[in-house]
């Protein structure tokens, strides 16, 4: 069955606040006929569950509840069918946020569907070198990327149909020498990890205030297209 082989309606949840993941913590998300919700529950050696409760907002009857329990790292995948409907399930991290996507299929078509993150870890300090410039203020000009090195599209990602944008913070030196990578947006499947490795390898001509060069902080967007396969956006 397909996933991404009819219109439906998509509800997009994100909680900025943090939580702690070294503690049992519930998140929730729902669209307009179903609810998801997610008691994640940290375990020793590096292992985490995932009980998670789909109900159908209109009768209260629990459709979905799995228990599933992988590595802290490794994102949790299941489906099952509840009568005429079949239900996918992914939940898993994604650099600082739990995200979960589901997908209720009947008769072959996507009817109603779920995408949703929660950050889950106090984001690190923006990045900083002495007399660091925001692309944005009074003067500076942008850098222009001389060198680019596309980031590898990963079989598993192929396989999941992974397509989207990864968003990266990066900090460019006076040399057009990339210095340090931030994921600002991510993707599942390690794609987020692969566009940091390769936009740390991309080389500029630097931003300049008043025509001198000068460290700068600029966000950066990285593309993953399948070509000739109908992706999963996320």
């Amino acid at each position: 069955m397909s996933r991404t082989s009819a219109s439906f309606m998509v509800l997009i949840a994100c909680c900025s606040a943090a939580l702690a993941q070294d503690k049992p913590y519930s998140v929730e998300a729902r669209s307009r006929h179903y609810s998801l919700v997610i008691d994640v529950q940290p375990l020793a050696g590096d292992q985490i569950r995932y009980d998670a409760t789909v109900t159908d907002l209109a009768t209260s009857a629990v459709i979905m509840q799995p228990h599933l329990t992988t590595a802290a790292r490794i994102p949790a995948k299941t489906e099952s069918d509840n009568g005429d409907l079949h239900i996918y399930l992914r939940v898993g991290p994604m650099a600082n946020d739990l995200s979960a996507e589901l997908d209720i299929e009947k008769g072959g078509m996507v009817i109603d569907s779920i995408r949703s993150s929660w950050n889950i870890t106090p984001r690190r300090a923006r990045l900083r070198l002495p007399d660091t410039m925001r692309v944005g203020e009074p003067d500076v000009k942008a850098p222009i990327v001389i060198k680019r090195v596309e980031p590898v599209y990963n079989e598993q990602a192929r396989k999941d149909r992974i397509a989207g944008i990864v968003i990266l913070e990066v900090v460019i030196d006076k040399t057009g020498v990339v210095r340090d990578a931030l994921l600002l947006k991510d993707l599942p499947d390690g794609l987020g990890q692969a566009a940091v490795d390769a936009a740390r390898q991309w080389q500029f001509q630097p931003a300049t205030l008043k025509g001198e060069p000068v460290n700068t902080i600029f966000n950066l967007t990285v593309s993953f297209k399948l070509d000739g396969v109908e992706p999963r956006q996320q």
